[in-house]
């Protein structure tokens, strides 16, 4: 009877002794587990937030930088719904968009909406049908006013002159460059009467590079594609040079 007994205690004892055990190794588990997640936390919270994006657009402006240039889009929501012209800038802006590409090109602080409004003060903007920018190009006390030099025409029967794209697009001293406002009948990005803005010329393919307000998202931004066509690929109504007064 008593070697049952302590048999019995000795059971009790063992199953005592593996209930402690278990005990200490579950709370040591939830406290390892507790200090790797807080650990996990700690270190979250602490670290550096993600590198901001390469390209990051003005708060003032939809621009895309492509040295000193400044592209504006049309159909940027922040501007496509004014007025103008009585219809709005998207609809009828291609003419207050490049000119405002131009201007801010060379330092001057226009966006589409300003632009648009300058031109419509000064009667450069005909109701139902957009821009008189042809006319406005030719007016050099007006240009000169906002510090603008430009150029003669620099079309004639209907195409831009290689020459003169040349010389004024690629001039010896860069500093000499000029940016050209030229409009087609029948421009290719939208097969309509288009007010755009030559950028480059390439002699050696004879090729143009266009900054085109309608080439872009709705957001502003300018697609890739789209920029470069051969020189007298459309027709050409007008193209004037501009360039900044001084520079």
């Amino acid at each position: 009877m008593v070697e049952i007994t302590v048999k019995i205690m000795k059971i009790i004892f063992l199953m005592i002794l593996l209930t402690l055990i278990s005990i200490l190794y579950r709370s040591s588990t939830v406290y390892a587990l507790t200090g790797v997640t807080t650990e996990r936390v700690i270190t979250i919270v602490g670290a550096p937030s993600e590198p901001p994006p390469i390209f990051s657009p003005s708060p003032n402006s939809s621009s895309i930088p492509s040295g000193p240039f400044t592209f504006f889009c049309q159909k940027d929501t922040r501007w496509s719904g004014t007025p103008y012209a009585c219809e709005s800038i998207a609809a009828a802006g291609c003419g207050p968009t490049s000119f405002a590409m131009v201007l801010s090109s060379f330092g001057k602080d226009y966006n589409p909406t300003q632009a648009g409004k300058l031109m419509s003060d000064k009667g450069f903007a005909t109701c139902g049908s957009g821009s008189r920018m042809e006319y406005m190009l030719q007016i050099r006390s007006f240009l000169n006013s906002i510090g603008l030099d430009p150029t003669d025409a620099l079309t004639k029967s209907g195409q831009l002159d290689a020459d003169l794209a040349n010389k004024y697009l690629n001039p010896i001293d860069p500093k000499d460059k000029y940016l050209i406002i030229g409009s087609s009948a029948r421009f290719p990005s939208c097969n309509c009467n288009h007010i755009f803005v030559v950028e480059g010329y390439n002699p050696d393919n004879q090729t143009i590079t266009v900054r085109d307000p309608v080439n872009c998202t709705n957001d502003g931004q300018e697609r890739a594609t789209g920029r470069s066509y051969p020189i007298n690929s459309f027709n050409w109504l007008y193209a004037y040079g501009l360039k900044k007064i001084g520079s």
